[in-house]
């Protein structure tokens, strides 16, 4: 399905946020990632992603670091980072296993209301697992809460 109204067209990745209840919602949008490698953590196999200049959705991400403040074994969310084209198509997708934000360097994240999208320069997420899957077509119900297409 074609979209002619792509979410945050001026960011390469399209990150989404699966949470323990099953919720999926946009987390963001980011121009840049590295560390979409394995690599061993502390002897146990683990990954640190990090997105770099981006918009999230304070309402999605506040809440994901309080949890992980209060209690990191039940933070953990799966993440579907997708690369998009120039037409906004997507073009790889990767699936993060049980993600936990470990840092972020932006703005203060506010708290209720409406979405909030604030500019963030770099979010560093810890994943157990990273597994390349079928890029994903996102067909948008609003900017922030998209369907997801495999």
């Amino acid at each position: 399905m074609r979209n002619s109204k792509v979410i945050f067209p001026d960011y390469n990745y399209l990150v989404i946020v699966t949470s323990a209840t099953g919720l999926v919602s946009t987390l963001g949008a980011f121009q840049a990632v590295t560390g979409l490698t394995a690599r061993s953590r502390n002897g146990a196999a683990g990954t640190a992603v990090t997105l770099k200049r981006g918009v999230v959705d304070s309402s999605v991400l506040g809440p994901w670091i309080n949890q992980m403040r209060a209690s990191a074994s039940l933070a953990g969310r799966n993440v579907l980072l997708t690369l998009r084209g120039e037409s906004g198509q997507p073009t790889m997708s990767w699936q993060l296993a049980n993600a936990t934000p470990t840092s972020f360097n932006g703005p203060t994240l506010g708290a209720g209301g409406a979405p909030k999208a604030v500019a963030i320069e770099e979010l560093v997420l810890a994943a157990e697992n990273i597994q390349i899957v079928a890029p994903h077509t996102f067909g948008t119900v609003s900017r922030f809460n998209p369907v997801i297409r495999p």
